[in-house]
């Protein structure tokens, strides 16, 4: 957290030892006299600063003013930048950057590995048969904390760390700096989504340098896509892509012919059916945070699309007492709806017209509300998408129809329309359910990691039978015959024992184990 003003306060809050928190004011200090700054120790844990140009700082580790209201452990490493001088602005940012910078400790790396432990049980399991040596991997991830795990699991699978590129989505995230400096530490590659063409060949270079394959594992159609136009001179590096979005699905429909293996998680039954309620739990959380002073219950709403997700957070919002209508190009979608006892139209327009929605949530993963869709609008309304990307809704036709646009810092853009309608886009338009947060609960997202590392495990091995193109059926097969879903049942089904909080605030005892489950080369042999 960084406080403005005339003096400027970071602080960066994490667990630790007392060991490692002391460790880590060291590391910070001799960071930041890498930069230039003169320190002066000033207790056991603090130094003044002296920055170029004359600045003046204070760097500390403290404790909470309340120790019982954070967890146990609690620690923060504070700057306090008490006189710029003058110090540089791009120094000073490079101050401030150094303290946000904390990767996770080994008491918060304990935690989030305990978290899940279908995932790393899958690194368990496989750790002596390193069926991902020979791979440079390549991750599309958003960065909230599953990323720092699944990316260990990877290492212990076999890649080597500094063959691994991540890829990051811009996304608000809440724990962005710190998933950055954890991936550092472990000497992981980062590129963000908008350079994906020179990620993918850095990727592949450095790759061909250690003599291996690469092999992507994606989340919304970035790396494939890159591969078949700018970067194609590389592609023939690549063996194999695993895919976890239907957005990701859609940015691949211009490409018929595929030259490579798609094992697709994204459209798998594991994923389909498991996964959108946690989905929806999360983008109806976050919505609500962002909006506490507004009274939902009686007022409508209308979901776009009525896919697993969709139908998951009508349910939802129905629940907390609105009036739901859907809308869904695909009629056999849109008859269940109606079935279901949802308003639904199948003309968008007069649906919005009519209906006169106070929040509209589109998850189509694709583009669903446009010029015409915004001129329907007969209320102030808020804007919310749960799909990829921030292509839900077309964003520069509403600043074009807008008569002004106004920031609202956290809570995204307000478009003031003509006829003193005000469009508030949540999250400018990204995932509500990644903002500002991490989604989905690490347990939740366990399973989804899991498959996505097996799927990657599968592919790298040389005869594991995918076709170029969508694996949908062998897909199904090869995660079903895993045993995943069974350990997930046994873990979180009616004879559970081990609830996640427990293994989050006692991850001695909840360690991951290996599951005993099938070599990959078992279950490629045993696929139809």
């Amino acid at each position: 957290m960084t406080t403005p003003g005339c003096c400027l306060l970071v602080t960066t809050e994490f667990q630790a030892s007392p060991d490692e928190a002391a460790l880590l004011l060291q590391s910070h200090a001799r960071r930041l006299a890498d930069l230039g700054a003169n320190l002066q120790p000033t207790g056991t844990h603090s130094y003044h600063l002296t920055l170029a140009g004359g600045g003046s700082a204070t760097l500390a580790m403290t404790g909470p003013a309340d120790a019982r209201s954070r967890p146990a452990a609690t620690r923060n490493l504070v700057l306090l930048v008490e006189d710029r001088g003058g110090t540089t602005p791009e120094l000073l940012a490079s101050v401030i950057r150094t303290a946000e910078e904390v990767g996770f400790t080994g008491t918060e790396s304990a935690a989030l590995h305990a978290q899940l432990p279908l995932t790393l049980g899958l690194a368990a399991d496989y750790r002596a048969a390193r069926p991902l040596a020979g791979i440079a991997l390549i991750i599309t991830g958003h960065f909230v904390t599953d990323l720092i795990p699944m990316v260990d699991a990877a290492i212990d699978l076999g890649v080597p760390a500094d063959a691994i590129t991540v890829l990051r989505k811009e996304y608000a995230y809440r724990m962005r700096r710190r998933i950055d400096a954890s991936l550092a530490d472990r000497g992981v590659a980062v590129f963000p989504v908008g350079k994906t063409i020179e990620g993918v060949r850095d990727h592949a270079r450095r790759a061909a340098a250690k003599g291996l394959r690469c092999l992507a594992v994606d989340d919304g159609g970035y790396v494939l896509p890159a591969l078949l136009t700018d970067a194609a001179e590389v592609l023939a590096a690549y063996i194999g892509v695993v895919e976890q979005t239907m957005s990701g699905i859609f940015k691949l429909e211009p490409f018929p012919e595929l030259p490579l293996p798609v094992l697709t998680v994204a459209q798998s039954r594991l994923k389909g059916t498991i996964e959108s309620n946690w989905i929806a739990d999360a983008a109806i959380f976050n919505i609500m945070d962002l909006l506490p002073d507004e009274k939902v219950e009686g007022q409508p709403a209308l979901v776009i699309g009525y896919g697993n997700i969709g139908a998951a957070i009508a349910a939802i919002l129905r629940d907390r007492g609105m009036r739901v209508a859907v809308h869904d190009r695909d009629l056999v979608r849109l008859i269940a709806a109606h079935e279901t006892g949802f308003t639904t139209g199948q003309h968008l327009p007069a649906l919005l017209a009519d209906h006169a929605p106070l929040l509209v949530i589109g998850t189509t993963g694709r583009t669903s509300m446009t010029a015409p869709h915004f001129l329907a609008l007969r209320r102030d309304c808020f804007l919310a998408s749960v799909s990829s990307r921030d292509t839900e809704f077309d964003l520069p036709r509403l600043a074009a129809a807008a008569v002004s646009v106004v920031d609202l810092g956290n809570i995204g853009y307000r478009y003031e329309l003509p006829d003193q309608v005000d469009v508030t886009v949540l999250a400018d338009g990204y995932p509500v359910n990644f903002h500002q947060a991490d989604s989905v609960t690490k347990s939740h997202s366990d399973l989804i990691c899991a498959a996505l590392m097996l799927g990657a495990c599968v592919l790298a091995h040389p005869r594991h039978g995918f076709a170029d193109g969508h694996n949908v059926t062998r897909t199904d097969h090869v995660l079903e015959a895993s045993g995943l879903l069974a350990h997930y049942y046994d873990l979180y089904g009616p004879h559970s024992t081990s609830p996640a909080i427990g293994r989050s605030l006692n991850p001695a005892r909840y360690r991951p184990r290996p599951l005993g489950l099938p070599l990959p080369e078992i279950l490629v042999e045993a696929s139809p």
